[in-house]
Formats: C-alpha cells, sequence, structure tokens
C-alpha cells in the first residue's frame, strides 16, 4: 500500500479488515555498531550448532563402524545415557530424560539396524542413540478389569448377531 491508502477486504482469523496505510518507512539498513553484538551472537551460535552437528555425525558413524555407541563415545571423551526401557503408550517418558518428541524414532530401530540414519536435533541438542533390546510388558489384569472386558466383549458380540439378524430381516422384506 502507499501512504494513505486504503486495502481491499481483507478476510483474516477474526473476520474482515480493510486496512489504512498511515505512513510509509523505507527499508534501510542498521549501522553496524548497532547490531554487532547480534551479529556475533548468531554468528557463534551458528558455529556451534555446526560443530555439533559435525560431532554428533562422526560418533554415530563411528558407532555404526564398532556396532557400538558405548566404545565409540569413549573414544571421544564422552558419555553414554541409559534410558532405560521406553514406552509407546507413555507420551510422558518421565522415568528418562530421553526426548519424548524422539520416542518414535527409537521404536523404528531394531537388532538389526540398531543406529538411526542421522542424528537428531531438538532444542539445539543433537542426539546419536542405539537400540539395545527390548522387554515385552507385563501387565496383570484384576478380576475386575477381566470382568468388565468379559462384558463390553459379550455387549459387541450380542450387538453384531442383532445387526446380522435385522440384515438378514431387511434382506427378506
Amino acid at each position: 500500500l502507499k501512504e494513505k491508502e486504503l486495502s481491499s477486504l481483507i478476510e483474516t482469523a477474526n473476520g474482515y479488515a480493510i486496512l489504512f496505510a498511515e505512513s510509509v518507512n523505507q527499508p534501510s539498513v542498521p549501522a553496524l555498531a548497532d547490531v554487532k553484538s547480534q551479529v556475533s551472537e548468531d554468528y557463534v551460535k551458528s558455529k556451534a550448532e555446526e560443530m555439533a552437528r559435525e560431532t554428533a555425525t562422526a560418533l554415530l558413524k563411528k558407532a555404526k563402524e564398532d556396532s557400538a555407541l558405548q566404545n565409540a563415545a569413549e573414544e571421544g571423551g564422552l558419555t553414554v545415557e541409559d534410558s532405560g526401557y521406553l514406552s509407546k503408550n507413555d507420551s510422558t517418558n518421565e522415568e528418562s530424560s530421553f526426548p519424548v518428541a524422539m520416542v518414535d524414532d527409537i521404536f523404528k530401530l531394531s537388532s538389526k539396524e540398531p543406529f538411526p540414519v542421522e542424528p537428531r536435533q531438538q532444542d539445539g541438542d543433537f542426539y546419536v542413540f542405539e537400540f539395545t533390546g527390548q522387554k515385552i510388558l507385563e501387565e496383570t489384569m484384576t478380576d475386575e478389569d477381566k470382568e468388565r472386558y468379559r462384558k463390553a466383549i459379550i455387549q459387541l458380540k450380542q450387538q453384531q448377531i442383532l445387526s446380522a439378524w435385522l440384515d438378514g430381516e431387511r434382506q427378506k422384506a
């Protein structure tokens, strides 16, 4: 829009709007002194992230070659943190420091393919992980739970029988 110009009708999430350009500011490049600290900070952050990515990628490559993350980490002076067993059904994984957003990635791994294709990144941190095993969750059902499931299954079967009978009656009619 030019200065003192009205826009056409614009649809927004909250309804419709017409905009008026009170004034127009020309684009300008700020003085280096004004942005020097921010540019420097952004550069350092970018280089740190790049170095972290390279380190994580090298660690993953070495772990794949050695078939063991622990050995590769020790050679690089790093430590491995054991997440313990993770559950697909536990959306919080409170007992583990492993990022919840990456849990699905773990369940794509197996003993044949124990490492991800590349390191994962979250909140500026890089993660290299290894599938080390699985265990079958052993849950015991109470008698109350068993009875509730038995009743639900009976009700479902009765509904299926009634639906089948009604379909038969409709076909006869």
